[in-house]
């Protein structure tokens, strides 16, 4: 009669408890990863925010020319020919458009937002620009001398 060893009667059971804590981590993993992947792909995949197809531009275009007088003062707090008058002294004193934001524009900014009270994340989604761009013309920071 052959000697029993209980090596080889247990190896059996080792390999299965083996697999199965392989199989376990595995799983694990694969959950993990389901689960941290769109968390990543958020951070580096960027999403525009801002979309929407009324521009600030097109926005103070818009209030300069509605048919109503009340718009542009209930939205600016001026009527249009003082908002066309602040445009002009502006210029006159050496103001100018900026690279991507136009006079009107940032001047429509700044008055909305002292009218409103909005902070700037709602004056971003307002006008379709960056807190940055908001902040610069709320602030009149881009027009301060160097």
């Amino acid at each position: 009669m052959a000697e029993f060893d209980i090596e080889d009667h247990l190896l059996p059971l080792y390999h299965r408890r083996r697999n199965l804590r392989l199989h376990t981590i595995s799983v694990a993993v694969v959950v993990l990863l389901e689960n941290l992947l769109p968390i990543l792909k958020s951070l580096y995949i960027r999403i525009p925010l801002r979309t929407s197809i009324l521009t600030g531009r097109a926005w103070i275009h818009e209030l300069l020319q509605a048919e109503n007088p009340n718009r542009i003062h209930v939205s600016l707090g001026v009527r249009k020919h003082v908002f066309l008058q602040l445009i002009s002294v502006m210029r006159a004193m050496g103001l100018e458009d900026s690279r991507h934001v136009t006079l009107e524009e940032q001047l429509g900014i700044f008055l909305h937002a002292s009218v409103t009270g909005l902070t700037n994340r709602h004056m971003a989604e307002r006008f379709q620009r960056s807190n940055h761009t908001i902040s610069r013309c709320v602030t009149l920071d881009q027009h301060r001398p160097s």
